[in-house]
């Protein structure tokens, strides 16, 4: 579907409209996340695919695991603060078991696993290994994460 710019959309236009999967949250700041890659549970795909909208809504059962990466050119503090501070609570009070922060600036890769109603967190640089209880078999260090897509 093509939308003109500097033209409202109808409520139906932007029913129809998809950009990609976002997940509803509720937060202070946002009520809908886009996040750098998000993995479902077999329920909530199935839940997702049933849906008019790539949208997965409160209802649904929660992503087993959401990535963000901190862009690398964003040092702005606003910027950092929203994906460190309020996406990790919003995505906890919306019980996503596992949130990861790959941070290109500081050389880190955050693992914050979802214990009661907050994360616990692990800091993850070089060749330590990410423990992830949703994924226990997963061989993956930091150093993966942080060097992919770059020449060898």
């Amino acid at each position: 579907m093509t939308i003109a710019k500097n033209r409202v959309m109808t409520l139906e236009e932007f029913l129809d409209y998809d950009d990609g999967t976002e997940i509803v949250v509720e937060g202070d700041y946002a009520n809908t996340r886009i996040p750098d890659l998000m993995i479902l549970t077999g329920e909530g795909n199935s839940a997702l695919a049933a849906n008019k909208r790539s949208m997965v809504m409160l209802d649904m059962p929660a992503p087993a695991l959401v990535v963000e990466v901190v862009s690398s050119s964003d040092t702005h503090k606003e910027s950092r603060d929203r994906d460190y501070n309020r996406k990790r609570k919003e995505y906890a009070e919306r019980g996503i078991a596992e949130y990861w922060l790959v941070d290109p600036i500081e050389d880190w890769v955050l693992v914050w696993s979802l214990k009661g109603r907050q994360y616990t967190e692990q800091k993850c640089t070089g060749e330590q290994r990410l423990v992830s209880a949703t994924f226990p078999k997963m061989e993956l260090t930091a150093k993966h994460l942080l060097n992919a897509g770059r020449p060898v």
